[in-house]
């Protein structure tokens, strides 16, 4: 029966075909190429992606499918920095930038599908680095710095979706500081932030300020690691609480029936050899209490009377009788040593 249980509870952890779960988070450099595979067996018939900040990409729609049965079709805010490779399995994503952000999700014909949640982090790009080094929920605060520590620079050109700062704000002051505080309770002061330098305008930076989509909707414990490959081959699914309990107490009751039988057959030959020693102690016991037949045949022959012997009495030793043969002894008489008797 606990076999029976532990067979059941071993395909209850096999993922469901159809059912889409953020098995694959990913963190990567900004500026850098990423590979983003889909580990699922069957043919690949579909790629969608849905952007963690929509406004910031410039898409219209939540979810932007990329390839359908039509073909591949990548948004124009990639351009031609994402590719998808023979066969459909792997898109290859080059400069990555802060837009780039999100989860992709391949399809498959028996309707498996694989999420990748992507994020792209802060750093370095064209040697400017623009990063939000305070976030509350009505307000942001923007960094720009030049890379190069060899040189400072605190004069930059601000953009918003591409509009200089100065029309959006409708202010006849040009704002070059290297930190703004922006609210996020504008609208027009949402989406895509870039800092350019004034002094080379070959140096600028890209960051996406807004809310996030309200269809993303990331774990909010989910730890992201650096950029890697992942291993070939479909990845296990994750064992939910329950089932994780369930098999660790069938693992448990299984180990404890197995001690129990060890148990039961170590009492069992003990037991065993404790009446093996009784029997044998018992057969010893009567052999010393009983002569045996060697025993019996070894002792000398009786002395029996002699026709020659004169007189007509004759007498019998009895000395050479064993102890148990001996005639009881009468209380009245002393040692008796010999028996007289008269032959007729």
């Amino acid at each position: 029966m606990l076999l029976t249980l532990l067979a059941l509870l071993i395909p209850a952890a096999a993922p469901e075909p159809g059912i889409s779960k953020a098995v694959d988070r990913r963190r990567a450099a900004l500026g850098h190429t990423v590979t983003i595979r889909c580990l699922v067996r069957a043919p690949v018939i579909q790629w969608e992606w849905r952007p963690k900040f929509p406004t910031c990409a410039r898409v219209g729609d939540r979810v932007s499918r990329m390839m359908e049965p039509q073909g591949f079709t990548p948004p124009l805010h990639f351009g031609n920095r994402l590719r998808l490779s023979v066969g459909g399995k792997n898109l290859e994503l080059q400069e990555t930038q802060i837009r780039d952000s999100g989860k992709y999700t391949c399809v498959a014909v028996d309707g498996q599908k694989w999420i990748t949640d992507l994020r792209v982090r802060e750093g370095c790009f064209n040697n400017i680095n623009l990063a939000i080094i305070k976030n509350r929920p009505s307000e942001a605060t923007l960094y720009c710095k030049v890379c190069n520590l060899m040189r400072s620079e605190s004069s930059f050109t601000w953009t918003v979706n591409g509009i200089p700062l100065q029309q959006v704000l409708g202010s006849q002051h040009t704002r070059t500081g290297a930190i703004l505080s922006v609210s996020l309770k504008s609208e027009h002061l949402l989406g895509a932030w870039q800092c350019m330098s004034t002094a080379n305008r070959t140096w600028y930076a890209e960051h996406c300020l807004e809310l996030e989509s309200p269809d993303y909707k990331p774990e909010e414990d989910m730890e992201y690691g650096e950029e890697k490959e992942p291993e070939a081959g479909p990845k296990p699914a994750s064992v939910n609480l329950f089932q994780l309990i369930l098999t660790t107490l069938g693992a448990l009751t299984l180990f404890a029936l197995v001690i129990l039988c060890l148990c039961f057959f170590c009492k069992r030959a003990q037991d065993r050899y404790e009446t093996t020693q009784e029997g044998n102690t018992e057969d010893g016991l009567d052999e010393t209490q009983l002569p045996s037949d060697a025993n019996q045949q070894d002792l000398p022959p009786l002395r029996t009377p002699s026709e020659k012997e004169g007189g007509g009495v004759h007498y019998v030793e009895l000395e050479c009788l064993p102890p148990a043969r001996q005639a009881p002894k009468s209380p009245g008489l002393g040692r008796p040593s010999t028996v007289y008797a008269t032959v007729v």
